[in-house]
């Protein structure tokens, strides 16, 4: 079915070549142009009708959306093939996953059932003086050896928040604790004495400058 949008240009483009027709005699020029102008609207508008009505020119249509050239057109079924395989909302997709990180834009991150870690960072063991990093993951394992040490936690790229140093046998060390920047303090104002023997759970909040720190030590099961 023609498209009525189509026939009234093509009726207009009509009515344009006659009126020049109405010319005087002696202006070749400007006739020669207006019947110039008018044939080209009748081109474009043709070259429309065909692309609206479904009888555009295949030669150079390009139908895979993944083809960056550039000498080619897309056709209509391309893009809607292309719009169809999308996802019209976010709950279609029941295992989304990020491609980088999430930036909420400081705004809130509602209805969580659990948040769950991809792992627990462990560190391995250590004989000298090493450093924390946060950033990375937030929860973390290290075991220290019969060596003087000095833990520092890094600051540089953590963020406000709540995160865990899993320490196995850290009473063997002569380990200083220290911070990259701002201050390390403990409950009661007394560092924590860590288990030669065992584990201790180190819980640290760090408000953005200085870290607080919780030891719960010498975890085992009862006898």
């Amino acid at each position: 079915m023609e498209d009525k949008r189509i026939s009234e240009y093509d009726n207009l483009a009509a009515a344009e070549i006659q009126d020049t027709d109405l010319l005087e005699i002696g202006r070749p020029s400007i006739k020669n142009f207006k019947l110039t102008w008018a044939n080209l609207r009748l081109a474009v508008i043709t070259f429309l009708s065909d692309i609206l009505l479904g009888k555009e020119d295949v030669s150079n249509k390009k139908t895979d959306l993944t083809d960056n050239s550039d000498t080619f057109y897309v056709s209509q079924k391309a893009v809607k093939t292309a719009l169809d395989s999308k996802l019209e909302n976010i709950v279609e997709d029941t295992t989304p996953e990020l491609g980088g990180n999430l930036d909420a834009k400081d705004k809130n991150i509602t209805g969580i059932g659990s948040a769950g870690f991809t792992q627990e960072l462990d560190n391995g063991t250590k004989t000298a003086s090493f450093t924390i990093d946060f950033s990375t993951d937030q929860k973390q394992k290290v075991t220290l050896t019969a060596n003087t040490m000095t833990l520092t936690l890094d600051t540089t790229n953590v963020k406000v928040g709540n995160y865990i140093l899993k320490i196995v046998n850290g009473g063997l060390a002569t380990l200083t604790w220290a911070s990259e920047s701002g201050s390390i303090y403990w409950v009661g104002k007394t560092k924590p004495t860590l288990t030669s023997s065992g584990t201790d759970i180190i819980a640290f909040y760090f408000d953005g400058t200085n870290w607080y720190g919780v030891a719960s030590l010498n975890f085992g099961t009862p006898a």
